[in-house]
């Protein structure tokens, strides 16, 4: 329990720079090397999921259709990505690579996540699963009393 105001409002400015400074760090590697972080997250959207719709992009990172809906139109104007028709609804359009993407997706995200895969070494997978469940929690929490007071 946190003992005085100055230590609660503290521990709330290191949480939140902890963040910041997480998302920071992706964020400079994307503009290093010439891509939008948006487009990063529809990279590891396609990590996860294999194909996805824009839909379940949004719906994982919490972001806004017309975000998402830009970097797609980006992507694909590129020849990167193509949508097709999802097999169980041909209504839903699934974001997957082309060739070309394929070889782009693996020239991005090959070398960061072997800067992850370092940085968990380093770190501990242990502490990385603590730290983890523990964001997660308190992200639950803090969403639960945010939409709470709406």
């Amino acid at each position: 329990m946190v003992n005085t105001n100055q230590t609660f409002e503290q521990l709330l400015v290191d949480v939140n720079k902890s963040i910041i400074k997480m998302r920071g760090a992706y964020a400079i590697w994307c503009k290093k090397r010439g891509i939008n972080y948006h487009e990063l997250l529809i990279w590891y959207s396609l990590r996860d999921f294999g194909s996805c719709t824009q839909k379940q992009v949004c719906e994982q990172y919490l972001l806004p259709k017309q975000t998402i809906h830009n970097v797609v139109t980006e992507l694909q104007e590129k020849g990167l990505i193509q949508l097709q028709s999802s097999p169980d609804n041909w209504r839903e359009k699934m974001i997957v690579l082309t060739g070309l993407g394929q070889a782009y997706y693996d020239s991005i995200m090959a070398p960061l996540i072997e800067i992850e895969k370092q940085a968990v070494s380093r770190m501990g997978e242990d502490n990385l699963r603590t730290m983890t469940e523990l964001a997660m929690r308190y992200g639950e929490i803090l969403a639960k009393g945010l939409a709470d007071n709406l």
